[in-house]
């Protein structure tokens, strides 16, 4: 079956494909957001719904059929329409970088270490491959076919990172090496099918549903299966296990909501989402906060008169009361995804004491190089290479090496090194210095510059310490090296 987009899929066919979609994702401390794309409106975005206050407090402008997923840290958004998968900051909204993958996309999952991100690919003939993207490079590095019995519904990983969860909805669960891409396993879940599934965050499990409403538990340490021993839930539309794997959060084609006790499999608690007779209410996903302050269910309301025409609605059920908020958060059409994040407000930064720096161009050669010395302000927090952002921006041209890529080949001398492809460009510094500085760096990269006949403003940022020159290039017909 040639897989569509969420918005003209039956209701049926996108319930299966969404089940995986809603995760959470955890970071002390921080303020945590739900994040809601909608596509019906005039311009597609993303709505973000600030927990702490649950007002919608911004949005960030992407498309995001193909879902939407966030790393462990939280820092980042990473999206997938068609051949495109983009990430942002979820600090500052921004856009920080695309790929462009082989194929149309779908069902992103973040790696533990928050490095690469595993996307089902579509074929012309209706199967899928296994992508993989490195977000050190901002490239597709990897590429398998799955054998499946049916069509790959859903991606995720395990609680440690190790084996990537491919869901059949037409064969049994395949279970890979994360690092490898090796199936280790194929099990049949439980029960008639796989109508819905969710991953444990704390231990090797994944929950599974069958298309009776029955529940299951797949233990991907030893890969046995099992039945639970909860009431079936007639026409179920969404399971989420709760971040401690204490309860399922569930919700039925019937308006109903239910969390269920995973150490009794008693439901704990129940109720409806709408009083209205004219609206048939489904909540399709649910995402649950890191801190189970919250649980947002992401539903789809149809008039009985008019059917074909959803809305949607979020709504907020309060865990320490287990009622839902009267606030709730209304969409024009269909909303496709849903994800709660913790977002970590942008740090302000401190400006350089001094900063100097150089610009080689070399067009025919398609290179550049930037020599930039540098002293950090009295004020400013210590510089760490190997633990930090590093963002190099020569006009419209940005360059990120993310915190664990710089390498220091000797602790005992000042000196740090990167050399890589970065944006599908190869890219490489040399940074040396100590404490407060002077610091220097010399960084040599591979681009076609359309246009550098006037000056341009140069940056250079390390975490929260930042510098800006603009400069006149000087185009040469070699650039500098890192020998």
């Amino acid at each position: 079956m040639r897989k569509m987009s969420w918005c003209s899929l039956p209701v049926r066919a996108a319930l299966r494909g969404l089940q995986t979609i809603a995760l959470a994702t955890a970071l002390c401390g921080a303020a945590h957001a739900a994040l809601v794309f909608r596509d019906s409106t005039s311009t597609p975005s993303i709505a973000v719904i600030d927990s702490t206050s649950n007002t919608v407090t911004g949005t960030i402008g992407s498309l995001a059929q193909g879902g939407m997923a966030v790393p462990p840290a939280g820092d980042k958004l990473v999206t997938v329409s068609g051949t495109t998968l983009s990430i942002f900051s979820t600090g500052t909204k921004a856009l920080l970088n695309t790929v462009t993958l082989s194929k149309l996309g779908h069902n992103p999952v973040i790696s533990a270490d928050g490095r690469f991100v595993y996307v089902l690919l579509d074929l012309s003939d209706g199967g899928s491959n296994l992508g993989v993207v490195d977000l050190a490079t901002n490239t597709q590095i990897k590429e398998i076919p799955l054998s499946l019995g049916g069509d790959a519904v859903g991606l995720s990983r395990t609680f440690d990172g190790k084996k990537i969860i491919v869901f059949d909805d037409n064969g049994p669960i395949q279970v890979l090496d994360a690092n490898t891409l090796a199936v280790l396993a194929r099990v049949a879940p439980p029960g008639n099918g796989l109508s819905a599934s969710t991953t444990s965050s704390v231990s090797p499990n994944i929950y599974v549903a069958d298309f009776d409403g029955n529940f299951g538990v797949v233990d991907t340490s030893n890969y046995s299966s099992r039945s639970l021993d909860i009431p079936a839930v007639v026409s179920l539309a969404a399971m989420t296990v709760s971040v401690d794997e204490k309860s399922l959060f569930l919700s039925s084609g019937f308006n109903k909501w239910a969390i269920v006790d995973l150490t009794t499999l008693a439901t704990t608690a129940n109720g409806t989402f709408s009083a209205s007779t004219t609206i048939l209410t489904t909540a399709v996903a649910i995402a649950p906060t890191a801190d189970k302050k919250f649980a947002y269910f992401l539903a789809r309301e149809m008039l009985r008169t008019d059917p074909l025409r959803p809305n949607s609605r979020v709504y907020v059920l309060d865990l320490a009361s287990n009622t839902l908020l009267a606030t709730s958060f209304p969409f024009t059409g269909e909303v496709a995804h849903l994800v709660t994040a913790p977002v970590t407000p942008p740090v302000s930064s401190t400006s350089f004491a001094k900063y100097t720096t150089e610009l080689l161009v070399a067009p025919k050669l398609k290179a550049y190089s930037v020599a930039a010395s540098f002293t950090l302000a009295t004020s400013a927090a210590a510089i760490s290479p190997t633990t930090q952002n590093l963002t190099l921006t020569i006009g419209t041209l940005s360059i990120t090496v993310p915190a664990g890529m710089i390498k220091q080949p000797s602790p005992k001398i000042g000196l740090y090194t990167y050399d890589g492809v970065i944006n599908g460009e190869k890219f490489g510094l040399v940074l040396t210095g100590q404490k407060s500085g002077p610091w220097g760096l010399v960084a040599v990269g591979s681009h076609a510059f359309t246009s550098l006949t006037t000056s341009v403003p140069v940056t250079l940022t390390i975490e929260t310490n930042t510098g800006t020159a603009t400069i006149k290039p000087v185009i040469a017909s070699q650039v500098l090296t890192l020998q």
